[in-house]
């Protein structure tokens, strides 16, 4: 018995010793989706001109915003995107930086930004672990991309000189860390111990019942 809860000890050990998968970080929407495999395309938010702090998308993924965002319709509320985007994007209503707070993990997460001066501005997109990218794109149709792949990761922020919008999100299923070797070899070990204990016990009953 006391074998048996040493070796649940050293798998239950070895499982949560388990890291985290590294981010990996995109401005390119083509690679992240290759990279991805599946995922989930929200394109439309609510009704246009309304205020929002917190959206869920079509695959459940819960946000919370940094602060109020207002939902822009492109061609109406919005002037320009690209790639002929014509649904809804996330006003920061004159903020500069904004952030998304994920209220359970996913495995990716991306979205396209644009500025909201018809120029030049750069981007950078930071994620809750430290790790960022950075891209310039243009006011005047030039929206462009913005995302990672991952696990442990439970915000993003969006951040330029100068206020901007967001829209067009894309998500894909949450990713669990690999074990490492060491953690395999622990795992073994846990796994050969309760084996060898119960093949003992089995001998033991056999011989007894002879």
């Amino acid at each position: 018995m006391r074998k048996m809860f040493i070796a649940s000890l050293l798998v239950g050990t070895a499982l949560a010793a388990q890291p985290a998968q590294a981010a990996t970080l995109y401005t390119d929407l083509g690679a992240w989706q290759a990279d991805a495999g599946s995922f989930n395309r929200d394109t439309n938010y609510g009704s246009n001109f309304s205020d929002i702090s917190s959206l869920v998308l079509d695959d459940g993924t819960s946000l919370s915003f940094s602060g109020a965002a207002n939902i822009r319709t492109i061609g109406s509320g919005w002037g320009t995107w690209s790639g002929g985007y014509t649904d809804q994007v996330l006003y920061t209503n004159g903020a500069t930086s904004f952030t998304f707070n994920f209220v359970n993990p996913v495995g990716g997460f991306g979205l396209f930004a644009e500025p909201n001066p018809f120029d030049l501005r750069e981007f950078s997109f930071v994620l809750s672990d430290g790790s960022s990218t950075s891209a310039s794109y243009h006011g005047s149709a030039g929206a462009g991309f913005l995302g990672f792949l991952g696990s442990g990761i439970t915000s993003v922020t969006v951040s330029s000189d100068v206020d901007f919008a967001v829209g067009d999100f894309y998500t894909t299923a949450a990713a669990g860390g690999v074990p490492e070797p060491t953690t395999w070899a622990m795992m073994i070990l846990g796994f050969g111990v309760v084996g060898a204990s119960m093949r003992r016990k089995k001998a033991r009953v056999s011989y007894s019942m002879a």
